[in-house]
């Protein structure tokens, strides 16, 4: 347990260092309110994910439960996102909220997200899974 805690502050002492940001404050309040943040980042990054085929669709897990795994994972386009950026932003945020579970004993449902099966449809890269449901 203790070398997650510490492999998790490890990973975001390391990315706050490249990216310039401060990523812990007093304040719980303060600190779900930068994970929202980054969460819209995150969404806004990603947009709506344009495609001219399946090849270009992909996916990444995003958040960090505290039984682990992810919370969600958001379908993007590699034809129409910064990748990189979008791939740095996802990493922070689930080194920042692994953290932050610790921190302050958050818990979660332990309930596990399937991951997608994307595809480009009408121009759009989607979840077959979400079709099926």
């Amino acid at each position: 347990m203790r070398s997650v805690v510490a492999t998790s502050l490890t990973l975001v002492l390391l990315v706050s260092a490249v990216s310039g940001c401060l990523f812990d404050t007093d304040s719980e309040a303060e600190d779900r309110a930068r994970l929202q943040r980054l969460e819209a980042e995150i969404d806004a990054l990603v947009g709506t994910p344009a495609c001219s085929d399946s090849s270009v669709c992909a996916f990444l897990g995003v958040g960090s439960k505290a039984c682990g795994g992810f919370r969600r994972y958001v379908i993007f386009s590699k034809s129409s996102t910064d990748t990189a950026r979008l791939m740095e932003k996802v990493q922070y945020l689930n080194a920042l909220e692994d953290y932050f579970n610790h921190k302050y004993g958050w818990g979660s449902d332990c309930s596990v997200p399937r991951a997608p099966k994307v595809r480009c449809v009408d121009g759009i890269c989607v979840d077959l899974n979400q079709q099926e449901d």
